[in-house]
Formats: structure tokens, C-alpha cells, sequence
């Protein structure tokens, strides 16, 4: 008995930190971008702080006729001022270096319904639109939420006997992640990295003692204007993990990953070629955790190897990819007012690199926390660092971001909330110099 309620308690806290953990990383990751104007409300268009914490449960707010069938809607306006919009190196002078205030509508959907104790679907669907006052800057419309735009993220779940669920899903998101493409030394004016990813997964007890997850990702990833669309590629995922319960609070087994990655684009040559990024075979193996330390302290992550083999679309890049890898979370509930999280990885990564590089060694550690004041009264702080080794004689640099915010509960249905944010590239070996700082100010209003 003591094995299953553990079973249960993993199975709670993975959703609840999931939940909170997947707001603050779009709180923070889309709000990375160069259309980061367009990330302020990101957070604030589909879900509140207290939402995030578990405090407040009636975000679905509209109880339509078929009684399972339940929505959301959401509007947001947003100012701000973004004093690097097209990422550009440099220093502070640096001469394409645009920089200009803003304001953000946006509005947001959010449905779910429950057919049956085994059955739900849930989906979501935002859109903002940036006005940069700025007249050399381009305007631009955004994908926003969980998938949106003018496309949607969907997500069923049917549940298989006692414990076994098996979901399948469909996102739609835009990002930049300055901290990923600051590094090129060229002006990102117009990026837009758009993703849509479809997944199935299943998890459930083998026995009383050991549970297991499989999942399945396909993700096509375009990226625009066409100076960047040789970083367009698709990739197929298949993960799986088996955990055994050793005592009432922690479980631990293997895991295995491999991932195919492929590109279709290359990148422009002045002799007026094109030069493919090379197409990859990932394969990782090691052990995973997941303890709960006490009620309050949740900890997971995986230890292991990670193989990465490219083929020869090109032969600038030739460096293959062999290391250790780990990756660690901690998330702590400090106090019912105060919540926490940590985060640090390393391994290889594909994200940063030009058709010369094939990879590179990543060191990054994350720290987030959230705190109220008051019941209506809330601030937070983040900080991420990220050590960058890029493989074939490429670039080694640091990339810091640090940001703080606020928000106010003006009303059940009205939240205001501010934020500043502070982008740096460090002792980067080509000498160049990168910064970028953000403030908004956003209204989100519940209906």
C-alpha cells in the first residue's frame, strides 16, 4: 500500500511541478526572443500566478451547456521598451542596433472537456500583436500560449486501466531564444522560430512497484526570414524510462534516448552555393531518479552518456559528439508563500551552431523564484547561465540573463504585472560584444 500511495504521490507532484515548471519556463523562454516585445504577456495570457501555485481553481471560467465542456477567454495589453530588437552585436552603439517602445494586445482561448472519467481533451489558442513605435522596426503578429496563433495546441488523454494513461498531442509555438542565435555576429531582425510538435506518450505501472514512460515525439521546426531557413529541420524523438520503487519516497531505473534530426535548406554562400547543416543520429543511455525529500522538496534528473553522429552534408563541420550528461531539478516549496526551483544540465547541443559547427558542450544552471506579499501581491526573480564550447575550432562564450517582476491582483478577473529583464554574452572568443535589456508592463484581464 505504502508502494502505490508513493506511486500516486510521483504521479501528483510530476503534474503539479509540470504544470508550474511549464509556465515559468514560457514566462521566461519566450520572453528570450527578439520578438520578446511579443513574450511579455505570454505567462499572463494563459494562466495567473496563482493558478501557477495551485491557490486559484476556477480558471475555467465559463461553464457551457454540455456540462463537461468548460473555457476560458483572456485579453491582455501590454507597453514596453526593448532596446535590442534584432539581437545585434556589437556594444551598445553597434550600428544596426534597433531599439524602440512598444504596445501588445493579445487574447487567449483556453477549453476543456471531460466526455468521460476516462476521457478529456484540453487545447488552447493566443495571438498578440507588437506595434513597435520605432518606424525601421517591422511590426509583427505572434504565436502565443501552449500552441495558438491562428493554429491551436490540442492534447487527449485516455486513461488505460488503474494507472495507465496514454496522451496524444499537438502544439503550435513561436520563440527566439536570444540566448541560442546572439552568437551570430549578423542582424536577426524578423526572426521567428516557429515549432510544431506531435507527440504520443504512455505511462503507467508495469507492477506495484514499477512504473514506466514511453513517448514518442515528431517536431518540424521552420525558421524565417529565408537568410535563417537553413535552420529549418525536422527531427523524431523516442524516449522511454523505467522507474522501480527502492523505498516509500524514491524510484530509480533507466532511461533511453534517440533522436533523428534532419535538415532540407542550406545556407546561402557568396560564390552563390548552398551549404547543408549535417543531418544527426542521437543516442543517450543512463539512470534517472525521482525522490520526494519531504512534502515540500521535489527532486528528479538523469545521469548518463550521449552519443551525437553526423553525416557528411558538408565538410567544414567533421567533429563528432561524445560525453557525459546529466540533468538535475530541484523544486522546493519554501514556505505556503514562497516556492522555489533549481535547475542545471550539461550535455551536447545542436541549437548553436552555423553549418561549420556541428555541436556544441552546454553547461547551464537555472534559478527560480516566486514569493507573495500579499493575496495580491506577488514578486519573482529568475537567473540562467549557460556556457557555450562549440565543436570544429568554434566559439567558446557565456550567456547570462537575469530578470525580476511583479504582479498585483487588481480583481478576480484583472492582474497587472511588470517585468525587467537583462540579456549578456561573456568573454566570447570572437571578441564581439552582445546586450539586451526589456521592460514591460502587461494587463491581463480574466472573463
Amino acid at each position: 500500500m505504502k508502494i502505490r500511495n508513493f506511486a500516486r504521490k510521483i504521479r501528483r507532484a510530476q503534474a503539479f511541478w509540470a504544470k508550474w515548471l511549464a509556465i515559468v519556463a514560457m514566462g521566461a523562454t519566450f520572453q528570450f526572443g527578439a520578438n520578446s516585445a511579443q513574450a511579455v504577456s505570454q505567462a499572463t495570457i494563459n494562466m495567473q500566478p496563482e493558478q501557477v501555485r495551485g491557490r486559484d481553481n476556477s480558471y475555467y471560467n465559463v461553464q457551457l451547456p454540455e456540462q463537461n465542456l468548460r473555457m476560458a477567454f483572456n485579453a491582455s495589453f501590454a507597453v514596453g521598451y526593448d532596446d535590442n530588437i534584432n539581437n545585434s552585436s556589437g556594444g551598445s552603439s553597434g550600428g544596426n542596433r534597433q531599439r524602440s517602445a512598444y504596445v501588445q494586445p493579445g487574447v487567449g482561448m483556453s477549453l476543456r472537456w471531460t466526455p468521460s472519467p476516462y476521457f478529456k481533451i484540453n487545447s488552447s489558442v493566443g495571438v498578440t500583436y507588437t506595434d513597435y513605435f520605432n518606424s525601421h522596426v517591422d511590426d509583427t503578429w505572434g504565436i502565443t500560449g501552449d500552441g495558438g496563433g491562428l493554429g491551436t495546441s490540442v492534447e487527449a488523454e485516455l486513461k488505460l486501466g488503474q494507472t495507465g494513461k496514454l496522451t496524444l498531442g499537438d502544439s503550435i509555438y513561436q520563440t527566439l531564444d536570444n540566448m541560442n542565435v546572439s552568437n551570430q555576429n549578423n542582424n536577426t531582425k524578423g526572426y521567428k522560430r516557429t515549432e510544431n510538435n506531435t507527440w504520443l506518450q504512455y505511462a503507467g505501472d508495469l507492477n506495484d512497484s514499477l512504473h514506466a514512460t514511453t513517448r514518442y515525439d515528431h517536431t518540424i521546426t521552420w525558421v524565417t526570414p529565408s537568410d535563417y531557413k537553413y535552420e529549418s529541420y525536422q527531427a523524431d524523438t523516442f524516449d522511454t524510462v523505467l522507474l522501480q520503487d527502492l523505498r516509500k519516497n524514491l524510484a530509480v531505473g533507466p532511461y533511453a534516448t534517440v533522436t533523428k534530426r534532419y535538415y532540407q535548406f542550406g545556407q546561402p554562400q557568396p560564390d552563390g552555393t548552398d551549404i547543408k547543416r549535417n543531418d544527426s543520429m542521437m543516442y543517450a543511455l543512463g539512470g534517472a531518479f525521482v525522490t520526494t525529500i519531504n512534502s515540500k522538496i521535489y527532486l528528479n534528473g538523469r545521469v548518463g552518456y550521449e552519443w551525437l553522429d553526423f553525416n557528411s552534408n558538408n565538410d567544414i563541420a567533421k567533429d563528432q559528439g561524445r560525453t557525459p550528461t546529466y540533468e538535475l531539478q530541484l523544486y522546493h516549496r519554501i514556505t505556503e508563500r514562497t516556492t522555489q526551483s533549481l535547475n542545471s544540465s550539461y550535455g551536447l547541443s545542436e541549437d548553436y551552431r552555423n553549418v561549420g559547427v556541428n555541436f556544441a558542450r552546454e553547461w547551464s544552471n537555472g534559478y527560480v523564484i516566486y514569493h507573495d506579499l500579499t493575496e495580491n501581491w506577488m514578486v519573482n526573480a529568475d537567473v540562467t547561465f549557460r556556457r557555450v564550447d562549440e565543436s570544429d575550432n568554434g566559439e567558446t562564450y557565456d550567456m547570462i540573463q537575469f530578470g525580476v517582476g511583479a504582479s498585483y491582483k487588481i480583481s478576480q478577473h484583472a492582474t497587472l504585472s511588470c517585468r525587467y529583464q537583462h540579456t549578456r554574452k561573456l568573454h566570447g572568443t570572437n571578441n564581439d560584444d552582445y546586450g539586451r535589456n526589456i521592460v514591460s508592463t502587461t494587463l491581463n484581464y480574466r472573463f
